[in-house]
């Protein structure tokens, strides 16, 4: 049995209002306004907001999910030229933006009145803690293999020593840190896959703020002055706006070898890690999220909120000022002190 379709060409009209949305958006909203058109059996559904949102309500148990579907439709509907029913779906989208915001604050407001969130006690035989110290020895032992390949005067590698090489400097963004003392204080711990589509410059212009970068000032120097992230996390982008993170002696190290290694094939473009890096005469593309992931499964054997995870459950058992560490390192790890009190918050009861 052929599975049922509208006949209406949603991509075509969304590109009318939004000419510069990319195809993986687009195919986004065909998906949205299809799932409701399976539901309703007809195209009539898209003028009936209450039964959307009567339907979204029983399909969608996330209200989160259920408001990025609100948001889609909506956009539907004002390139259907719908204004009636795109309003009535934003109301619900902000209806249920007020309820997350409300959440958040009374979260913070019992932070700041120093009550005791619900909180995961580590046992002491702690999971994540061993993860911790099985990926701090991963990275040092990736490092060692390197390092044992390199030479400054060898002029050429085979891919194999260049994939080590390479492997080294991807894993040096997440597990770099793993190796200082402080991890409170790390400059660079473990984030999100904000470093797949980074790009190398000496300098960044007004024209240059959508993208991630790896500042290198002076053009033969090997040192790395600061990362710049302008992509990541929407909600925490909103709160933290543009950031400026000098560099680790780790990332620095890794990436410095990375790059003498790596000239031949690196200079074809700024991207710091292209996905077909070793395919030659193609033009650089950047990884995908989805590719980017498996990549560095295969790197370290983990994900990066595995590391993620790792990383702060050994720092929060460092004996320091909860409110005030846990703020800044939230900050470099791209995310929002509400999001580290909500999902990292395996705390000790010795720093509460």
């Amino acid at each position: 049995m052929a599975k049922m379709k509208s006949e209406i060409d949603i991509q075509a009209i969304v590109k009318v209002i939004k000419p510069k949305v990319s195809d993986r958006v687009l195919k986004n909203h065909n998906s949205v306004y299809n799932v409701c058109f399976k539901n309703f059996k007809n195209d009539d559904f898209i003028n009936k907001p209450e039964e959307i949102k009567k339907f979204y309500e029983e399909r969608y148990k996330n209200i989160k999910s259920r408001k990025s579907n609100y948001y889609i439709l909506k956009t539907i509907c004002i390139a259907m030229g719908k204004k009636d029913v795109a309003n009535k779906l934003d109301e619900y989208a902000k209806a249920i933006n007020k309820i997350l915001e409300d959440e958040k604050k009374a979260t913070l407001e019992k932070i700041d009145k120093k009550e005791k969130p619900k909180i995961k006690q580590i046992k002491e035989t702690d999971p994540w803690e061993e993860l911790f110290q099985s990926l701090k020895t991963t990275f040092l032992n990736m490092k060692k293999e390197a390092l044992e390949l390199y030479d400054p005067k060898k002029s050429s590698y085979t891919f194999k020593e260049l994939k080590i090489i390479r492997n080294w400097a991807i894993a040096s963004f997440y597990l770099g840190c793993f190796t200082e003392d402080d991890l409170y204080r790390v400059r660079n711990p473990p984030r999100r896959n904000e470093i797949r589509s980074m790009r190398i410059m000496s300098k960044v212009g007004p024209k240059s703020a959508a993208k991630n970068y790896l500042i290198k000032p002076i053009k033969n120097l090997d040192y790395f002055s600061t990362i710049i992230y302008n992509e990541y996390k929407e909600s925490a982008l909103n709160i933290h706006g543009q950031q400026h993170l000098k560099v680790c002696k780790e990332i620095r190290e890794a990436v410095a070898v990375y790059l003498k290694t790596h000239q031949h094939f690196l200079k074809r473009g700024k991207l710091l890690f292209p996905a077909n890096m070793y395919k030659l005469n193609e033009f650089y593309q950047p990884y995908n999220s989805e590719a980017w992931s498996k990549l560095l499964k295969r790197i370290i054997g983990h994900s990066c909120n595995d590391c993620r995870k790792a990383f702060v459950t050994k720092a929060y058992k460092t004996l320091m000022p909860r409110d005030n560490s846990v703020r800044q390192l939230a900050y470099r790890m791209g995310h929002s002190f509400a999001t580290a009190m909500e999902h990292y918050n395996k705390i000790p009861k010795n720093i509460i």
